[in-house]
């Protein structure tokens, strides 16, 4: 018997699994800062690929600026007007 294979992914399966990792993201709490830096930077990575292939995830927008956001260090000069 011959095995076919696809490498082709649906676009309602990619949707799916991108809400399924979504949905362990915010079921599960970080355990540390640290972790939730790397949580915030894997929702900007789904976010990026959500983008590329035309998916409209609410969950994900602007997940590279929330991430960037949360990467940054405060200083006492960005509570200035």
């Amino acid at each position: 018997m011959y095995q076919v294979q696809s490498n082709i992914v649906l676009k309602g399966d990619l949707e799916n699994s991108l809400a399924a990792a979504l949905r362990q993201l915010d079921t599960l709490p970080a355990q540390s800062r640290a972790e939730e830096i790397y949580r915030l930077g894997f929702r900007a990575a789904l976010e990026g690929v959500a983008t590329t292939h035309g998916l409209d995830l609410p969950q994900v927008r602007n997940a590279q600026g929330e991430a960037r956001r949360a990467a940054h260090k405060r200083l006492p000069t960005d509570d200035r007007l």
